[in-house]
């Protein structure tokens, strides 16, 4: 009995924290759809940081699950937090054409967990 509860609320934790990563890819892809380059350089936090974080919460979701993630959330995750680092490093590098690529990438997720 102890296992099931500790597995629910593992799942539990886990699909909280994929929410957050959801929700803060979408606040990304909204800033970086409406703002220039130049402004996003001035972003603070800056999408880099923004993906720092993300990497930490792929580091709990990481904890919780050793193998079992029936529902592919650390992955997930993983996937978002990929996007949103790649968008940070076409910021900073200064390539539009590349931040341009990576959130039409980001907007063709399904953000559904």
């Amino acid at each position: 009995m102890q296992d099931i509860v500790e597995r629910a609320i593992s799942l539990t934790e886990a699909a909280q924290a994929l929410e957050l990563v959801l929700e803060v890819a979408n606040e990304v892809l909204h800033t970086c759809s409406i703002l220039s380059i130049d402004t996003l350089k001035k972003e603070n936090p800056s999408i880099n940081e923004i993906a720092r974080g993300l990497k930490v919460v792929l580091g709990l979701l990481e904890d919780l699950f050793d193998d079992n993630d029936p529902h592919m959330c650390h992955e997930k995750a993983k996937d978002y937090t990929r996007h949103i680092s790649l968008i940070g490093q076409a910021i900073e590098s200064d390539d539009e054409e590349e931040l341009n690529r990576q959130i039409q990438a980001l907007r063709e997720r399904s953000f559904l967990f």
